[in-house]
């Protein structure tokens, strides 16, 4: 595979990064497994995986994701079979996994294949078939891994994964909370407990039946309530988040509202086709108008909360997905 001089950047180490490189061509020669010690299937997002696993070690951590509940049906079907390979058959040892330049380099290689290889991961993605193998922090890398194969398909169904965190208000919507790095979005989601945390991290924003909803990604994150993982949440509005030490809420112009989300949309490799730009872009766009967008300065302290509980409090009982269709 010829890199670019761009590319070979990526890596503070291009040895490590070419040896990897080898590795994504002999993962790309590895017949499917057969003869997995695990074989599971899951609707994840109302995505079929078919999971098969020849390391015995992930087999625990497998089984865990397994366990997540079923959602909703609400995307038209995708199916994937994800098989995991011991990456110490390929002689990669913790030592090799190392932090890169960037999170993630891929290359779509044609319109049915794509390669990656990240600081957690390294996949080889041929039609609707992924081998893949795992750095030592397997959880990490199997989330990573998540976070890189879905949000372009979901795109597709009128949803995205977003950098955000999210909590149920008590008339059973959702506020979701957007910014850059470090702005606070875990901050205001633990000072909003004991209101249920949808996800501090990654959530899935999605449009069904002309309205907003939210859903938790379990793709990671610090806080994530059992309770309402497996449930849809009307939008109520959303937020781009400022800390300070005096509570203030501004309102966001349409224009300004789709940027902050396009912004916050995670994982979408804007190199890989004029496509997911324009589906990406539109989505903003429709995001932006089915609900309120304001920003909002907060102190640390309760005080932000009353407040927002206040701003959004409705008596128009929130619409659910039942009612909707």
């Amino acid at each position: 595979m010829d890199l670019t001089q761009k590319e070979l950047v990526f890596f503070k180490d291009s040895k490590l990064f070419e040896r990897k490189l080898a590795l994504l061509t002999s993962l790309q020669q590895k017949d499917p497994l057969t003869q997995a010690s695990f074989v599971r299937q899951l609707d994840f997002h109302n995505t079929q995986l078919k999971i098969f696993s020849g390391a015995s070690e992930l087999n625990s951590l497998l089984w865990q994701m397994s366990e997540t509940p079923a959602f909703n049906q609400q995307f038209s079907q995708l199916s994937f079979d994800l098989h995991f390979y011991d990456a110490r058959q390929f002689s990669l040892y913790p030592r090799d996994w190392v932090e890169e330049v960037s999170d993630c380099w891929t290359r779509r290689l044609d319109a049915d294949s794509c390669v990656a290889i990240h600081r957690d991961f390294i996949a080889v993605l041929n039609q609707s078939t992924v081998k893949i193998l795992l750095g030592p922090e397997a959880q990490d890398g199997l989330h990573n891994f998540l976070r890189w194969l879905l949000p372009t398909y979901l795109l597709g169904q009128q949803a995205a994964l977003i950098h955000s965190s999210a909590v149920v208000l008590a008339n059973g919507k959702a506020l979701l909370f957007l910014g850059k790095s470090g702005a606070g979005k875990t901050t205001i989601a633990s000072l909003g407990r004991p209101r249920p945390i949808i996800s501090d991290d990654m959530n899935i924003l999605f449009i069904a039946n002309h309205h907003l909803y939210v859903r938790s990604a379990c793709m990671g994150g610090k806080f994530l309530d059992a309770a309402v993982q497996a449930q849809d949440f009307p939008v109520q509005a959303i937020f781009n988040l400022h800390q300070g030490g005096k509570l203030e809420l501004k309102s966001m112009s349409p224009s300004r509202a789709s940027l902050l989300i396009l912004s916050s949309m995670a994982n979408l490799f804007w190199n890989d086709g004029e496509y997911i730009s324009k589906a990406a872009f539109d989505l903003s766009i429709d995001f932006a108008r089915k609900t309120n967008c304001l920003n909002l300065t907060f102190p640390l302290s309760q005080e932000t909360w009353n407040a927002l509980e206040s701003q959004n409090n409705s008596k128009k009982r929130p619409i659910s997905l039942a009612e909707a269709q």
